[in-house]
């Protein structure tokens, strides 16, 4: 049974609503102000949320960010419910991470037809990030050292990118340092025993391979990550580029796909540093440094 949590401070329109969702067979949870909501959001984890926008103690905004800061809750679908909306208005809620707008008065088909819609959505999400896809992006980062016949083998790059992108260690800090340091420790440890001019034969010539998923709704984040891993980036310039807050994309990202925002763009140079070592002449310590 799905949970929708809805937050509205007119008790007529909440009761309506709640009779509305049992009816449909939805476990309906009301809260009649912002920060009874707050609660009942990290106590029950519901499948979606709707919460107005005008209300006295906490406004639907203040909601909204609060409970995307947090882990548990961020991922959550959001769907304002306001009498008031402009073009500024939704630019705004969309830009802190609502994925819907309700206006009132709306039809008991409006409500249902929204609520709807952004389960499948959800749903929709969650099957392409399974775990196939995840398998396939760690298969590519540990080639990097798999395609070396020498002690590089030994190397747990995955390990060790895991172990540097933990949720605890994410921060607006510059990404490219982390990153740098990671891959130029992990192929730099055993740099005396690399051939700088081995010759590595390619899998796939000529093909392109994407680590990322498939997904529209991180499309532009997994876009932005390949079209500027190479240079210096930090949390805040890939969240700027896809319209979120940070706190909101790492836990978006964090919890769709297990992996971390920092994570990804390590895989990506991952993978791009053992192309290099295919194609090239350039030593580990060249190609530590030039992605």
């Amino acid at each position: 049974m799905k949970k929708i949590l809805v937050i509205e401070d007119e008790m007529q329109t909440l009761n309506i609503f709640m009779k509305c969702l049992e009816f449909e067979g939805f476990w309906a949870i009301d809260a009649k102000d912002g920060t009874t909501g707050i609660a009942l959001a990290q106590t029950h984890l519901p499948d979606l949320i709707i919460c107005d926008i005008m209300m006295p103690d906490m406004d639907g905004y203040a909601v909204l960010t609060a409970l995307r800061q947090l882990r548990s809750t961020a991922p959550i679908p959001f769907i304002f419910l306001t009498a008031k909306v402009t073009m500024t208005d939704l630019r705004q809620g969309m830009t802190m991470g609502a994925d819907d707008y309700l206006t009132k008065p709306c039809s008991i088909e409006q409500f249902l037809t929204a609520i709807n819609t952004r389960l499948d959505r959800q749903a929709f999400l969650q099957e392409c990030f399974s775990s196939s896809a995840i398998d396939s992006a760690k298969a590519l980062t540990k080639d990097l050292a798999s395609t070396i016949d020498t002690p590089v083998k030994e190397l747990n790059i995955t390990s060790n990118a895991r172990q540097i992108t933990s949720y605890s260690q994410i921060t607006d800090n510059n990404l490219d340092n982390n990153l740098n340091n990671n891959l130029d420790n992990n192929l730099n440890n055993n740099l005396d025993s690399i051939p700088q001019n081995k010759e590595v034969s390619q899998k796939t010539p000529g093909k392109k391979v994407s680590i990322f998923p498939d997904c529209p709704r991180l499309a532009p984040v997994f876009n932005f990550i390949e079209a500027h891993y190479h240079q210096s980036i930090s949390l805040s310039d890939i969240a700027k580029a896809v319209g979120y807050s940070p706190a909101y994309l790492t836990n978006l990202v964090q919890e769709l796909t297990g992996h971390s925002v920092k994570q990804w763009v390590t895989e990506r140079r991952m993978v791009q540093a053992r192309q290099l070592l295919q194609n090239t002449d350039q030593n580990v310590r060249q190609i530590a440094e030039t992605i």
